[in-house]
């Protein structure tokens, strides 16, 4: 088993989503530091994030031939497993890691088979560089703090050198992981960035992609947005739906045994576990005891988890919200590993004194260990 030191990394940005951006801190776009600072300013955080990337898909490219992009081999072995009619939940890559995703996962993988490996290794590491602009985009937009005093553009290249110096940046790169695409389409529906009629849509195609979001739909529900709960779970439905359609053993193998079947993905009491149940593993609690203990603690963790949800979507703005919700489903999670990358949002402590115009900071928060042996061996399966 192979694991290293697990990085914690907090930034907190100071957000307000609640008015337009042009209004709310007009510095962003048109800067305070002059029109030839601001494109200096601009071209050197861009120059920078290029020549990062650059190191880092190199790094990426000496890696031997088994070890890289190994995840984004797992997807692309289990598509084609797929397409020659085998069984998706008994494939495994040449390094023993199983597919553990629900069935519609697979199917954006379908088309990606036709590619050649170099081409396809290439335009995965570009999409994921444009996911870390994306990202930084995101945050630079609403960005609600007189200092730093830069145009939204050098903000944006800032955060995404962020993002892409840290671990979870740097492990998502390695192991070609669509993990920061689903956090991606998470934020931009929890932030408001979809257009209203379309809200809960990228919760219901992220949850349908890894079941963790699901619980942003009681979230969405506790804090009134039916509707925006209702599009959610229609899109999940859909998703679920065009799965068994297209994919009818593999759904009905999915939804009725490997759901449940937590061992497919190695050690649960291994440190790079980070659910509730991993740590009661680890206490040395086993059998009915420590299933009634996790149920116990798990609804617990809910109640307050959404019920925090609530009075802070009622106290300052929907977003900060989503902190507890994503938290508590990361928790409830058979096996939370320390690879996957989660957004978590937070409002300071000074929000309850703050008007109701929106929330006065946010944190991102990312926890990440690096697993040279693969992110399934991280949990002891060698």
């Amino acid at each position: 088993m192979g694991h290293s030191d697990t990085f914690h990394w907090t930034v907190s940005w100071g957000l307000d989503l609640s008015t337009p951006t042009s209004s709310r801190c007009p510095h962003l776009r048109h800067g305070r530091l002059g029109p030839v600072r601001t494109t200096r300013a601009t071209s050197a955080s861009a120059l920078g994030f290029l020549l990062l990337a650059a190191a880092s898909a190199a790094s990426v490219a000496r890696r031997p031939p088994w070890d890289r992009l190994a995840d984004l081999q797992v997807y692309l072995g289990a598509a084609r497993t797929v397409r020659s009619g085998g069984d998706l939940y008994a494939y495994a890559a040449p390094n023993g890691d199983p597919f553990t995703y629900p069935p519609f996962a697979v199917l954006g993988f379908l088309p990606l088979t036709h590619l050649a490996w170099p081409a396809l290794a290439i335009a995965w590491t570009v999409v994921t560089f444009a996911a870390y602009v994306a990202l930084g985009w995101l945050v630079a937009l609403r960005w609600d703090q007189p200092r730093p005093q830069l145009p939204v553009t050098s903000l944006t290249w800032l955060v995404a050198i962020a993002v892409l110096v840290s671990a979870p940046g740097q492990s998502n790169l390695r192991f070609g992981q669509i993990s920061i695409l689903v956090v991606l389409l998470t934020l931009a529906d929890a932030g408001g960035v979809l257009p209203q009629r379309f809200r809960g849509v990228g919760i219901g195609i992220a949850a349908a992609v890894k079941l963790t979001p699901v619980l942003f739909v009681a979230h969405l529900l506790i804090t009134g947005q039916r509707r925006a709960a209702a599009r959610a779970f229609t899109t999940f439905g859909a998703c679920a739906a065009l799965a068994a359609t297209l994919l009818p053993r593999a759904s009905a193998d999915f939804w009725l045994h490997q759901i449940v079947a937590t061992d497919r993905i190695g050690d649960l009491a291994a440190l790079g576990n980070q659910s509730v149940n991993g740590l009661l593993l680890r206490t040395g609690i086993d059998g009915r005891d420590r299933a009634y203990l996790w149920l116990i603690l798990i609804a617990l963790l809910g109640a307050t988890a959404l019920g925090r949800a609530a009075h802070l979507h009622a106290r300052v703005h929907e977003v900060m919200g989503h902190v507890d919700a994503r938290r508590e489903a990361a928790s409830a999670r058979a096996a939370h590993l320390a690879h996957h990358p989660r957004m978590t949002e937070r409002v300071d402590r000074g929000a309850d004194r703050l008007p109701r115009r929106g929330a006065r900071a946010v944190a991102v928060e990312i926890d990440r260990a690096q697993h040279p042996e693969g992110p399934a061996r991280a949990l002891g399966r060698a």
